[in-house]
This record gives C-alpha cells, structure tokens and sequence, in this order.
C-alpha cells in the first residue's frame, strides 16, 4: 500500500505534463488551481 503513493504521484506529473502540451488553456487553469488531490495540502 505504501508503494502506491508513489506512483500515483508520479502518474499525476505525467498527466500534467502532457496536458501541458497537449491542451490549451491548462497552464492557466494549473495557474488557479493550486492542489491536486488533497485541498490545502497537495
């Protein structure tokens, strides 16, 4: 269970990454949204 904290994290810059690339307007929309997947932490 401990393992897959990890890779979710890494999946999800991954994610980002080619949405960065690949669709317009997501750097901005990254700009306003600060947290991923837990509010206020990350």
């Amino acid at each position: 269970m401990l393992l897959y904290i990890p890779i979710i994290a890494k999946r999800i810059r991954n994610e980002e990454t080619v949405l960065e690339q690949g669709l317009e307007g997501y750097t901005e929309y990254k700009q306003k949204v600060r947290y991923k997947v837990i509010p206020f932490v990350w």
